[in-house]
This record gives C-alpha cells, structure tokens and sequence, in this order.
C-alpha cells in the first residue's frame, strides 16, 4: 500500500507527463505546417531577393505570392482534413483564422500603402507575433521561434536593408523548415 505523500507525488507526476505528451503532439501535429510555409517563405521572399525594387517584373510579386500563398493554404487544408480525419469540426477553425487574417491585412493595406520593404516585414512580425502567443498554450518552442523571428525581421529591416528579402527568406522560410524538424523530433 502506498502513502497519501506517495500518491500525491505519483499524481503530480502523472499531470507532468500528460502535460509534456500533449505539448509533444502539439509540436510533431504543426511541423507539417512549418514545412509547407517555410518552403512558401523561401519561394517568396526568395524571388523577391532575385530582383531589384525597380526591376518591372516586381509589379508580378503580388500575384507570385498570391500563388504560392493559395497553394500553401491548399496543402495545409489538406494537412489538417488529415489529421483531423477522426475528429470532425476543428479544421475550420485554423481555415477561419487566417481568413480573418486575410481580410485584415488586405484592408489594412487599403487603407495603408505600405512599400515592399514594409510589407515584407508585416507579414513576418504578425505571423512571429502569433506563433509567440500560440507558445503560451502549446509550449516554449513556439515561443523561441515567434521571438527569434520576430528579432531577425526587426535587424534585417532595420540594420540589413540592402539585403532585407534575402535574409527574410533565410530566416523565415529556413526557420519554419528547422522548426518543422525540431517540432517533428519533440
């Protein structure tokens, strides 16, 4: 027979493990996710690193990453109808989440002219902005990567201009895919 003392250590330890289980299915669910749109980041800031601001095909770079955007959210549908195959009802929400994202970006951006630079480092910012608060339910590992790019768009923007869609590829598009992997690995 075990004591009252013994029992409430094993109870603590039971919730420790519950909590550090749930926290690693977390990850290994969104490193999918992280690989899909590190590869949209990479094809995306990476074309526009390509040419330079005044160069006439940068009049297309919406549209490419409007592309490559669509194509993203495609396979990330796909993703989630998968995994949430046994538990109907909750892929909607992330759908629904980043078409509020969407449209506010769009008006915002209607009502804002921003220049590439500065929508270049919109995206990334919310996005690491989202991930930092997300981290505070699924655990730190979505914190140190919303913080670390969320700092590297700030310097890139900031201090590295001249190279600011070649970093942004770099340190977006290669930390989502680094994050994949360590997200899997949990």
């Amino acid at each position: 027979m075990i004591s009252a003392e013994q029992a409430v250590q094993a109870l603590k330890e039971a919730s420790v493990t519950e909590r550090r289980s749930a926290e690693a299915y977390s990850y290994s669910q969104s490193a999918p996710y992280c690989f899909v749109w590190g590869v949209v980041w990479l094809l995306g800031y990476g074309a526009e690193g390509l040419l330079p601001i005044d160069h006439p095909a940068w009049m297309w770079m919406g549209w490419w990453w409007m592309a490559i955007s669509m194509i993203g959210a495609a396979v990330s549908v796909a993703i989630g109808a998968r995994q949430n195959a046994r538990r109907p009802g909750r892929s909607w929400r992330m759908g629904a989440l980043f078409g509020i994202i969407w449209l506010f970006s769009f008006f915002l951006f209607t009502l804002w002219h921003p220049k590439p630079a500065e929508i270049g480092a919109y995206f990334p910012l919310l996005f690491a902005a989202i991930y930092t608060a997300v981290g505070l339910w699924m655990g730190l590992r979505f914190i140190l990567v919303g913080a670390f790019v969320g700092a590297m768009t700030l310097v890139a923007y900031f201090y590295l201009r001249e190279y600011f869609f070649q970093l942004m590829a770099l340190v977006g598009g290669g930390s989502l895919l680094l994050t994949g992997f360590w997200m899997r690995k949990a």
